[in-house]
């Protein structure tokens, strides 16, 4: 028994013998993958515990000598699965992201696969075979994954149109599938666009936001405004209670904000902020409608659109009257915001000087939430609900410009009463002035 024991024990040891008498070593996955392990080992797998073995299979080690450690063709033993096909990646990623149990612990749902399946991409891969289609590995990356949160993660809201645009920016790709390369241009240009990119706002809506990311699908006609909605509540509300919410066959919010060109979605309201910085970067106007165009000239436009449905040729019912009523409704709006920042203009000149002005800015307060309103308020196509919020907004600029007309006319007033006191002291002073000069000739005699 002691002698079998002695066997087992030198078995181990003599092949160590062995394996560095013939320039072995025992190597772990690292040691020959280096760039790919330096990915990985920043990546939120190796966070994780994840390991090379749970995604490729193989040894934990092996034993290899020089050659075999730049061979392309060294043996991983039976084990091992190696690189997975296109076809294969969401299946692999799934053996994780489909297990509840090892996805609760870190917040993260175990659904992904099955949405997946029914997204574009995933019916392109599963049912049509097509190996282009876009996979786990090309959003996520292959070994550097990082949080969403993370820059340098491919789907952080900032690399998000860059990393959708690697193939839906590729034109012999999306001519291939009979999709546009332009949308990427056209969200670049947008409102979403240039809040995200340029002025680095990571609230602002993405690909993602609007399509999904693992269910990726275009929205279609009847669910734009649901898909718009999800930030854009309170102007669904507006909509929903409007005469375009009744027609099926409406294209919803991209009618009037994006036309033909979905993903070119542009502002049509202005937040009271940009009023006041326009309004003191406009130049002198000739009238109201001049300076109407300079503040807010997409309103115009927006009037020029209701043209698209309700032109001359149209079957639509009273569409003269309907767009008399826009006309109506957006210069009403047009002059109210003039009204609004004409008179913040004139809070901040009258602030500068000696009056104290504090009473009236708490007073625009509710002038300032009025326009705010103005936006959504409008997309219910009522002109007496405009005239409603506008009311509220006239009266308060209308208490404010009274009440700084009341303050000039008391500094006025208060400078006239000034001139008599200065009157006064200046003759008080020319009057010592000579008393001083006659004293001074009578008791001052002058040095011989």
């Amino acid at each position: 028994m002691a002698s079998y024991l002695r066997y087992i024990v030198l078995i181990p040891v003599l092949a160590l013998f062995d394996s560095a008498a013939l320039g072995q070593e025992q190597v772990t996955c690292e040691v020959c993958h280096e760039a790919e392990a330096k990915q990985f080992f920043s990546s939120v797998h190796s966070a994780a515990a994840v390991s090379c073995r749970d995604c490729h299979g193989g040894e934990a080690a092996y034993l290899v000598d020089a050659q075999q450690r730049t061979s392309p063709s060294f043996d991983h033993g039976p084990s091992f699965s190696g690189k997975p096909t296109r076809f294969e990646i969401p299946e692999r990623c799934a053996q994780c992201h489909a297990n509840v149990s090892l996805m609760n612990p870190y917040g993260l749902p175990a659904d992904q696969l099955m949405r997946y399946r029914t997204s574009g991409h995933g019916k392109a891969l599963f049912e049509k075979k097509n190996e282009a289609a876009a996979v786990c590995t090309d959003c996520h990356d292959v070994h550097a994954i990082f949080k969403a949160s993370d820059p340098r993660s491919r789907t952080h809201p900032l690399n998000v149109p860059d990393t959708c645009g690697r193939c839906h920016g590729d034109e012999a790709m999306m001519s291939e599938h009979g999709h546009s390369v332009e949308i990427m241009d056209e969200y670049r240009a947008s409102v979403h666009g240039r809040g995200l990119l340029e002025a680095q706002d990571t609230g602002m809506p993405t690909c993602a936001t609007c399509h999904g990311n693992h269910a990726a699908a275009p929205p279609g006609v009847a669910s734009v405004n649901t898909v718009c909605g999800k930030c854009h509540q309170q102007t669904e509300q507006f909509f929903l209670k409007s005469p375009h919410a009744e027609i099926d066959s409406f294209p919803r919010c991209i009618a009037c904000h994006g036309g033909e060109n979905s993903h070119a979605i542009q502002q049509a309201t202005i937040r009271p902020k940009q009023l006041v910085a326009r309004f003191a970067r406009s130049p002198a106007a000739s009238d109201d409608h001049a300076l109407i165009e300079s503040l807010h000239p997409q309103l115009s436009l927006l009037t020029e659109s209701c043209y698209e449905c309700h032109d001359e040729d149209s079957d639509l019912p009273a569409d003269l009257e309907a767009f008399k009523r826009s006309e109506e409704m957006y210069g009403m709006i047009g002059e109210a915001e003039v009204a609004y920042a004409r008179t913040m203009a004139r809070i901040d000149v009258v602030g500068r000087g000696v009056l104290l002005v504090e009473d009236e800015q708490l007073m625009m307060a509710d002038a300032t939430t009025a326009v705010a309103e103005l936006g959504p308020t409008q997309h219910m196509l009522q002109i007496g609900e405009i005239a409603s919020v506008i009311a509220r907004l006239s009266a308060s600029t209308d208490a404010v410009n009274v009440s700084i007309d009341e303050k000039e006319a008391g500094l006025a007033w208060r400078y006239w009463i000034l001139w008599p006191m200065w009157g006064f002291i200046l003759v008080f002073g020319v009057a010592s002035y000579v008393k001083y000069l006659r004293l001074k000739a009578i008791h001052v005699k002058p040095l011989p």
